[in-house]
C-alpha cells in the first residue's frame, strides 16, 4: 500500500524541517529515549517549554511522526521507496518546494523513521486502537461572549454565551473543529463528569501501573 501523507502533515514536516540542526537533533534525542505512554501532546509540551519552540508546530510534527510509525509498522519498504512515495504525495498536492526545502523534508522523514526506539511505536499503536471507531481529541478552547439585549432602545439584559471549540482528528487522520454551546448548568455537569473520570483513571492506574498508556 502506497504511503499517503495529507496536506497538513506535509506542512507540519516542512515547518519542522526548517528548525536548526541543533534543535532537530535535540528533538530526535528525546524521541530515542521516550517511555511507554509518552504521547505527542506530552512530548510537545515538555520540549516546547525547554527549547522555546511553538507548541502547536511541534505537536503537529510529532503527530506526523507517530502516524508514520503506525503506517510503516511491519512494512518492508526501503528508504528509497518511502522517499519516492513522499515525493509523489508532494507533487499530487501541488506543493512548490525548491530543491533545498524538499531535501530537508526528506531528511526529516528519514530521521524520524530511523529512530531506534520501539516504545513510541507501542504508544502509536495504542492511538490506533483508541481511534478505530471514534474521533481523537487534540485540543479545545472555551470562548465566552457577553452580548447586550436591547428592549425599547435600552439594554435590558446581558446574554452570556459559552462556546467550546474542540479540535480533533478523524478516522482518516484529517483535522477538524467542532463547536458546542454550553450554559452554566452544562459546564457544571461536564466538570462533574470529568472529575468522576479522573477518579476512575486513578483506580485503573493503581491496578495496572506501568502498562497503562494514556491516550
Amino acid at each position: 500500500m502506497a504511503l499517503s501523507i495529507p496536506q497538513e502533515d506535509i506542512e507540519a514536516l516542512y515547518t519542522f524541517s526548517q528548525y536548526s540542526v541543533e534543535i532537530k537533533n535535540q528533538v530526535y534525542l528525546v524521541l530515542k529515549e521516550l517511555k511507554l505512554g509518552d504521547t505527542p501532546k506530552k512530548i510537545a509540551k515538555n520540549i516546547s517549554k525547554e527549547l522555546g519552540l511553538d507548541f502547536g508546530e511541534l505537536f503537529s510534527a510529532l503527530l506526523v511522526y507517530f502516524t508514520l510509525l503506525r503506517t510503516l509498522y511491519n512494512s518492508t519498504k526501503t528508504d528509497e521507496e518511502i522517499i519516492e512515495e513522499l515525493n509523489n504525495n508532494i507533487i499530487e498536492l501541488d506543493f512548490d518546494f525548491d530543491a533545498e526545502d524538499l531535501k530537508m523534508i526528506q531528511d526529516t522523514v528519514l530521521a524520524f523513521i530511523r529512530i531506534k526506539n520501539d516504545v513510541p511505536l507501542i504508544t502509536a499503536l495504542a492511538y490506533d486502537t483508541a481511534t478505530l471507531s471514534s474521533k481523537l481529541y487534540l485540543s479545545s478552547k472555551i470562548i465566552q461572549d457577553l452580548r447586550p439585549i436591547f428592549f425599547n432602545d435600552q439594554i435590558a439584559g446581558l446574554a452570556f454565551y459559552h462556546t467550546i471549540r474542540f479540535h480533533y482528528e478523524s478516522e482518516d487522520k484529517s483535522h477538524h473543529n467542532f463547536f458546542l454551546n454550553f450554559d452554566l448548568e452544562d459546564i457544571e455537569d461536564l466538570s462533574s463528569q470529568l472529575e468522576e473520570a479522573k477518579v476512575r483513571i486513578q483506580g485503573v492506574k493503581e491496578k495496572f501501573g506501568d502498562l497503562i498508556i494514556q491516550i
